[in-house]
């Protein structure tokens, strides 16, 4: 956003990725939001909102389709 701002050109997107269970999935642009405002929480267990809590941000991706790559390998015979 700063590039644009003083008129320079925006830095290039690049695709986010991430690995869960062993496998690797693509993810929607992150939203970083105030823990304060993150009605997201109340979806999680106790535990897990008080562990969230001690964070003053939190970042929230949303998963999207699998991509090929660094999951379970066959196995060698």
């Amino acid at each position: 956003m700063a590039c644009a701002a003083m008129g320079g050109d925006p830095p290039p997107r690049q695709t986010l990725r991430v690995i869960r269970a062993g496998r690797t999935f693509k993810v929607g642009e992150p939203r970083v939001i105030d823990t304060s405002d993150a009605t997201v929480l109340r979806r999680f267990s106790r535990p897990t909102r008080r562990y969230c809590r001690l964070a003053d941000k939190q970042v929230i991706l949303d998963i999207r389709e699998r991509q090929p790559g660094f999951g379970p390998r066959p196995q060698a015979p």
